[in-house]
């Protein structure tokens, strides 16, 4: 990753975790994307952008596409396991929750 790319990640991360200029950071992930469509992390940081923006659906679909990037990544299927939950599909999100947690016993995932 150059370095344009890592300051433009750690600018999305922070807000994100901030909780502000969502769409701000929405439109920077688009344009990674353009140059790069297999970015897992653009897709996953998407997720959590829609997520913030209690988009649940448009979030799990980014969380899909990053799971296929990178199958078995315990915090991408955690994130899925949170957008089923959040579309009531709850069966699902615990199946999605038993798999992360097979993944990696890591509890910093479920923070």
């Amino acid at each position: 990753m150059d370095d344009s790319a890592s300051k433009l990640y750690e600018k999305v991360m922070d807000s994100l975790a901030k909780r502000e200029k969502i769409d701000e950071s929405i439109a920077m992930l688009d344009s990674l994307l353009a140059d790069n469509v297999d970015n897992t992390s653009a897709y996953y940081l998407l997720g959590n952008a829609y997520t913030l923006k209690a988009h649940f659906a448009v979030a799990e679909m980014f969380f899909k596409r990053a799971n296929e990037l990178r199958p078995n990544h315990a915090a991408i299927v955690n994130a899925m396991g949170c957008a089923a939950m959040e579309l009531l599909r709850h069966h699902e999100a615990i199946d999605l929750f038993k798999r992360s947690i097979e993944i990696t016993d890591d509890p910093i995932i479920y923070n």
